[in-house]
C-alpha cells in the first residue's frame, strides 16, 4: 500500500511564464476568444485565483501574451545581419518575413497586438532594430520615421484590414465608397 505522498505527484509550480506560455497555448489550439482565466486555470490545474498571482487580470495577461509573442519574433530575426549598407534591404526583408512566419504559428497574435493600448517594451525593441537597419542603409531618422509608418503593421509581419472583403455592408460600403453587386 501507498502512502498519499507517495501517490501525489509534484505539481509544477505556476509562474508568470509558465501561465503565458499555457495562455499562448490555448489560444494556439481554441483560439483567442477561448482564452479565459476560467479556461487557463482548468488548462493548467489550478482555481482561476491562483492565476492573479502572476498577472494582474486579463489585460495584464494579454499584454504578457504579446510581450511573449514579440519576444518569439525577436529571438527569431536576431541572426539577420544587415550590418553592411548593401544589407540593409535583404535584411529588412528577411526580417519581416521571419516576424510572419511566426505570427503564422499564432493567427490570433496580428489582432491582439493591434488591440493593445500600450507598446510593449519587446516591441519596442523589434522597431528599434528596423529603425537601426535603415539608419545603415542610409536613411536619416526623419526619413525612417516615415518609412516605418508607410510600412505600418506590415514591419511586423502582418497587414491591418480595415473592413473584411465579404463585409460589404451599407455602413461599410459608404465608408469606402466602393460600388456594390
Amino acid at each position: 500500500m501507498t502512502s498519499q505522498s507517495e501517490a501525489r505527484t509534484p505539481r509544477r509550480p505556476l509562474s508568470r511564464e509558465r501561465v503565458l506560455r499555457a495562455a499562448i497555448d490555448l489560444a494556439d489550439r481554441d483560439g483567442i476568444e477561448a482564452l479565459t482565466m476560467r479556461n487557463l486555470a482548468q488548462g493548467l490545474g489550478v482555481e482561476a485565483m491562483s492565476l492573479y498571482h502572476h498577472v494582474r487580470n486579463k489585460d495584464a495577461l494579454l499584454d504578457g501574451v504579446v510581450e511573449v509573442v514579440v519576444e518569439e519574433i525577436n529571438a527569431a530575426v536576431a541572426p539577420v545581419d544587415g550590418t553592411s549598407a548593401q544589407d540593409w534591404k535583404a535584411a529588412m526583408r528577411e526580417r519581416i518575413l521571419t516576424a510572419r512566419a511566426v505570427l503564422l504559428r499564432h493567427p490570433w497574435a496580428p489582432a491582439l497586438i493591434e488591440t493593445r493600448p500600450s507598446i510593449s517594451l519587446a516591441v519596442m525593441r523589434y522597431y528599434d532594430d528596423l529603425l537601426a537597419l535603415m539608419r545603415t542603409g542610409g536613411f536619416s531618422y526623419d526619413l525612417a520615421h516615415h518609412a516605418l509608418h508607410a510600412l505600418g503593421s506590415r514591419a511586423l509581419g502582418f497587414t491591418q484590414e480595415l473592413f473584411a472583403p465579404d463585409d460589404l455592408s451599407p455602413r461599410t460600403t459608404a465608408a469606402c465608397r466602393c460600388p456594390t453587386g
